[in-house]
């Protein structure tokens, strides 16, 4: 006959076991249906979209002294609005993009003014030898490049490098030449007006404006060839324009915030919330500031916000995934290191990495989630030096 004692045992490790895996199936079940959520880096930039996110109604900017240094060295530029050391936030990114369809413009003109010089130049050399067929040819040639041409002159005007000298019109001009009532001239050809932007900008240009009007009415060749060779010999214009681009760019950087692009995906079956905060961290420890090195990597706190500027946190839910951009509170030229860190971005030589933070994901997550290093550096970087 069993002993009690053991039939007792038995019981109780049938229970036990029972129990155990009870308990384990159902941790097993959680552990399935608990959330996994993985993040990756998609890209790290200064963005000037992030600004709209935030207030920046009261935001004064300053004006970098580089930027106006340049800007003053072509005619072409236009910064009256940026006086003073601060201006606001809106019309300093006004006069950047002003600016910059001007330098594109300005660089798209000597480009086509350099197709069309030689033509130019080899009528003119035709002098009275030139047919009407020339001429005409010459007049479509100038007329394309005119706002290009009497722009440079004018500046050069402008500058006192360029000197007014009367001549005798005589005989009979080539193509009319009159005055409007507002005080323009105006130089016409067969078939309409013959628009080579004659339009004084100031006063004291008429007189400049009168000169280039007649020159070209009478085809004065004499003339008309000392005006290309001014322009040819302000060959600094297109070197200018590519100079201002660059240090329209750096400003934009200046003015956006450093902004993580974030992929968020969860492959569980129950959902997780992240806080709307992250940490990006950038590799600097080495790096030599100011004349010193530096001993860290260096962090900044991240904020995610939703197109009504309010901090929100993500709610990811199973089996789903979102894009999602967190960006510093502030723009870039105020935070640490920012020189440091623009310059580290354009060489893309170091790398950086984001950690989000979980709330009520359950026993089975963490509560903090990093992604790997991802190089810190533009798109454009990444795809032109084909890094992974």
């Amino acid at each position: 006959m069993p002993n009690q004692t053991d039939s007792l045992k038995k019981v109780v490790i049938w229970i036990l076991a029972t129990v155990s895996a009870a308990v384990i199936g159902a941790l097993l079940n959680s552990a399935w249906d608990s959330a996994h959520p993985h993040i990756s880096i998609i890209q790290v930039t200064p963005s000037l979209d992030a600004n709209t996110r935030f207030d920046m109604s009261k935001n004064e900017v300053p004006v970098p002294d580089k930027l106006r240094s340049i800007a003053v060295k072509t005619y072409w530029s236009n910064i009256d609005y940026l006086r003073g050391q601060l201006v606001s936030y809106d019309q300093l990114i006004k006069v950047l993009d002003d600016n910059e369809q001007r330098m594109k413009q300005l660089k798209r003109s000597v480009q086509a003014y350099q197709t069309d010089r030689k033509e130019m130049t080899t009528t003119l050399r035709l002098d009275q030898n030139a047919s009407d067929d020339d001429i005409s040819h010459f007049y479509d040639l100038w007329e394309r490049n005119s706002g290009f041409v009497y722009g440079l002159l004018r500046g050069e005007f402008h500058r006192k490098r360029l000197q007014i000298e009367t001549f005798e019109y005589n005989g009979i001009p080539r193509i009319p030449v009159w005055q409007d009532d507002k005080d323009n001239w105006i130089v016409t050809k067969p078939g309409g007006r013959f628009n080579c932007s004659l339009y004084y900008e100031r006063y004291g240009d008429r007189e400049l404006q009168k000169e280039m009007a007649h020159a070209l009415a009478y085809f004065n060749t004499e003339r008309l060839t000392k005006y290309l060779k001014i322009v040819d010999s302000v060959k600094e214009e297109d070197i200018v324009a590519e100079e201002l681009l660059r240090e329209i760019e750096s400003v934009r950087d200046n003015v956006s915030r450093l902004t993580a692009t974030i992929s968020l995906s969860n492959s569980g079956k129950n959902p997780i919330s992240f806080l709307p905060y992250a940490e990006i961290t950038i590799e600097t420890n080495g790096l030599v500031a100011d004349g010193n090195t530096i001993n860290n990597d260096t962090t900044f706190l991240l904020e995610h916000r939703d197109k009504n500027k309010q901090i929100t946190p993500i709610l990811l839910s199973g089996g789903s995934s979102v894009l999602a951009d967190f960006s510093t509170n502030d723009i870039v030229m105020n935070l640490n290191r920012s020189d440091l860190l623009l310059s580290v971005y354009k060489l893309g030589a170091k790398n950086c990495k984001v950690k989000l933070f979980a709330a009520g994901d359950g026993w089975f997550n963490k509560s903090t989630y990093e992604s790997s290093w991802k190089r810190f550096a533009s798109s454009k970087f990444v795809i032109d030096q084909k890094i992974p």
